[in-house]
């Protein structure tokens, strides 16, 4: 299984198990109020191995690095 990621818009991703054909959708990549990116799951239709969970964590430190820069950025000022 490989995760599929889809930018929806700029605070959304689509996030696509390809278990089957075009790949069904098991969660979001969302931007919350702190301006950090979380995933949402669709639902709890399964289990996810380690492998799959640290390719979505590291999809969501790829698209939250600017944003953290600058987080961190203005906190040492």
């Amino acid at each position: 299984m490989s995760v599929i990621y889809q930018q929806i818009n700029q605070r959304q991703y689509s996030v696509r198990a390809n278990i089957d054909w075009p790949g069904r959708e098991v969660g979001s990549l969302v931007m919350d109020v702190d301006g950090y990116f979380y995933f949402w799951p669709v639902d709890n239709n399964g289990a996810w191995s380690s492998y799959h969970l640290r390719e979505v964590a590291n999809k969501l430190d790829e698209i939250n690095k600017q944003w953290n820069e600058q987080v961190e950025k203005d906190l040492n000022k």
